[in-house]
């Protein structure tokens, strides 16, 4: 490692709190600061069901403009992009890599944060990384230049790549914070006008003057007939609004949990031969029985067994028939 990304990776470890915003926003602060670039910006995403993603829990430091024009794209639905499924590069995960943004390329031009985003604030390069913990995604972590021909060096993205564990370390903790912040639901009732009535013990932990000004407004446009009652994703939570009306009192309960986290399909990480043996040793078939049945040398599959543990974060065949067969 050398001396900066030792001096980054000293700094990185003096990142504590309690708060995993904090975490996160002090975390882009100093790589932006290292790699004196315009604009840095840390999301994730979560799904409401299955396949329906949105943008959340967006962390922005730097330029004003890119931030207005990226941080419309919060709490919605995800629009296609370059960097997520069914998009995303297998080898291109936990690794810090270079987009210099050609609009040119007709391939760029197929998504929209391109064409209505980069290309007119002359977003010129980007140094990324997306961080998964096995087949679950922790986030997106960018790093933006602006201005045409203006390009990340590649010893800066050899020098984030030598920290990217203590980075990808620190998103898990704001990740598990998160998690544990809510782990066991809130609920608040709220009068038509926004107040708070009554909430849950745990609510305390949540609750945050941004975070009550957006229940509060949900429910007036709610009991006024602008907004409809239906499941929003807000900071990566997923807030639930039911109408309780009895003896011609009406309230609102507002319950929180936390949304359900991306994930890509263990399957997806690895390539055709892997899968094959993979499905093999799931059966239970032993490295020189696979060897045998495919025509392979039994340390080739051996090989191959290695390379799926590592792909899938796991250390075990048993760990593996889980997360393949779910059983």
């Amino acid at each position: 490692m050398t001396s900066r990304a030792e001096e980054l990776a000293r700094r990185l470890s003096t990142v504590h709190s309690e708060d995993p915003e904090i975490i996160l926003r002090e975390l882009v602060e100093h790589l932006r600061d290292t790699v004196r670039c315009q604009f840095g910006l840390y999301f994730k995403c979560v799904e409401t069901r299955p396949g329906e993603l949105y943008f959340t829990n967006a962390v922005t430091d730097g330029d004003r403009e890119l931030r207005d024009a990226l941080l419309a794209y919060a709490d919605k639905p995800a629009v296609a992009t370059p960097w997520l499924p069914p998009n995303l590069n297998r080898d291109e995960v936990n690794t810090f890599i270079r987009t210099s943004s050609r609009y040119d390329d007709d391939y760029l031009r197929n998504f929209s944060i391109a064409s209505d985003v980069f290309e007119p604030l002359e977003v010129g390069d980007q140094i990324r990384i997306l961080l998964y913990d096995g087949s679950r995604f922790l986030g997106w972590l960018g790093l933006m230049r602006r201005g045409r021909g203006e390009y990340f060096r590649r010893q800066e993205q050899q020098l984030l790549n030598q920290i990217s564990g203590e980075i990808k370390s620190l998103v898990a903790m704001a990740d598990a914070l998160e998690s544990n912040l809510l782990r066991d639901g809130l609920f608040a009732v709220l009068t038509p006008r926004g107040k708070i009535e009554h909430a849950s013990k745990s609510f305390s932990t949540w609750r945050t003057p941004s975070r009550l000004d957006y229940l509060a407004s949900r429910v007036r446009d709610a009991d006024s007939g602008k907004g409809r009652l239906s499941i929003e994703i807000y900071e990566g939570a997923e807030i639930r609004l039911i109408r309780l009306d009895s003896t011609g009192m009406v309230r609102y309960l507002a319950s929180v949990q936390r949304a359900r986290v991306m994930t890509v399909t263990p399957g997806y990480w690895l390539t055709d031969r892997q899968q094959e043996i993979a499905d093999y040793a799931v059966a239970g078939a032993t490295s020189p029985e696979i060897a045998d049945m495919l025509n392979l040398s039994p340390q080739t599959v051996k090989t191959h067994m290695k390379n799926i543990f590592r792909r899938l974060d796991i250390n075990s065949r048993a760990e593996l028939a889980t997360l393949l067969t779910g059983d």
